[in-house]
C-alpha cells in the first residue's frame, strides 16, 4: 500500500505479508517507511490463524484511517490482495 501526496511531502509505503512456516505457525511480516528508503520492519509469529487475522485486520484499519493522521489515503498497488485465506 502507498500513501502519496507531493504537496504535503508524504510518500509512504506499507507492506504486510501473511504466510505459514514449516512448524505450522502463522507469520506476519510488516515493512514500512518512506518510498525509496530502507524503512523498518517487524516479523511476528502466531499459533492460531484467528490471532494473525485479528492482528492484520487491526493494521489494515489503521492504514484506512491514514487520511485523519497524515492527510492522504493509502491505496493498494501492484495487484495487492487484501482478503485473507485460511490455507491448511
Amino acid at each position: 500500500m502507498r500513501a502519496i501526496n507531493l504537496e504535503r511531502n508524504v510518500a509512504r509505503e506499507y507492506q504486510l505479508e501473511v504466510q505459514r512456516d514449516l512448524f505450522g505457525h502463522w507469520i506476519v511480516a510488516l515493512h514500512w517507511g518512506r518510498i525509496g528508503a530502507s524503512g523498518q520492519g517487524r516479523i511476528l509469529s502466531f499459533d492460531q490463524f484467528d490471532d494473525a487475522s485479528r492482528f492484520v485486520g487491526h493494521n489494515l484499519a489503521r492504514r484506512k484511517s491514514a487520511r485523519n493522521r497524515i492527510g492522504v489515503d493509502y491505496v493498494l498497488v501492484n495487484g495487492a490482495q487484501v482478503a485473507l485465506k485460511h490455507s491448511v
